[in-house]
């Protein structure tokens, strides 16, 4: 895609993109004649810097998550570098008021970039889930999945007479907020062969260092006692369902 669609599709200028390959956190690649061509990856890394720009984060601060994403992850708060920066720098960023509209921090800035109180990416960064009332698309005040912590994570997970699907999320994590609702549906959709259990690893950290659980979300599946699946980082309802096909049909 150009640079004016790029722009389009993450909301910010092609003056900030620029900005951005100048800081050397984003490459494009030539075409014959000249013009600047990017990839859906470059949308993922754009759209990352985005997403933490609006928390506070600065664009030095979003170096290591980018790098995350060019190596290969689905996710750029994956990887030891981006979860070292991103731990107190959410935390901190969750602390400071929310910005008028219209005020001191409207308009643009430095680089271009369009800085917007109101926009969607802000209320989803600052705004953490509710551990026991995730939301559920497929049942309206009723979620799907189900709860679990330290104390009952044998009983309910290892012990249990089925498959369980284990999200080991925390609060602070954008990546956790967006497949939430994926796991929700599947939860709902699948509810006569599989459970889906979330754990708060924040809330509950014993049994996130027994399963070997080092980024979030980590999805981890159980049969019988024994894990069978692990997946780290976010991903589509899609690509999700496709990576576990044969974990549904053991069920």
């Amino acid at each position: 895609m150009r640079i004016g669609e790029l722009a389009e599709r993450t909301g910010t200028t092609t003056r900030a993109l620029r900005y951005y390959e100048t800081q050397g956190l984003l490459s494009a690649r030539r075409t014959a004649n000249g013009y600047r061509d990017y990839g859906e990856a470059d949308w993922r890394v754009v759209e990352e810097i985005r997403s933490l720009l609006a928390i506070g984060f600065s664009l030095e601060d979003t170096r290591p998550f980018v790098d995350c994403l060019r190596s290969g992850h689905v996710a750029g708060d994956v990887c030891p570098n981006s979860v070292a920066v991103y731990r107190p720098q959410a935390r901190r960023a969750r602390r400071l008021p929310r910005p008028a509209p219209g005020g001191a921090g409207a308009g643009r800035g430095a680089a271009g970039h369009r800085t917007r109180p109101s926009d969607r990416r802000h209320d989803m960064l600052l705004k953490a889930p509710n551990a026991t009332t995730p939301t559920n698309p497929a049942r309206s005040g009723h979620p799907a999945t189900v709860t679990v912590t330290d104390a009952d994570f044998g009983e309910r997970v290892l012990r249990a007479d089925r498959t369980v699907l284990v999200d080991f999320w925390a609060p602070w994590c954008p990546p956790c907020r967006m497949i939430a609702p994926v796991l929700e549906q599947i939860a709902a959709e699948y509810a006569d062969r599989l459970t889906v259990a979330k754990i708060n690893t924040d809330e509950n950290p014993s049994t996130g260092a027994a399963c070997g659980v080092l980024a979030v979300p980590t999805l981890q599946v159980y049969r019988d006692g024994q894990l069978v699946r692990s997946l780290v980082g976010a991903r589509s309802r899609a690509r999700l369902l496709a990576e576990l096909e044969d974990v549904l049909q053991l069920g």
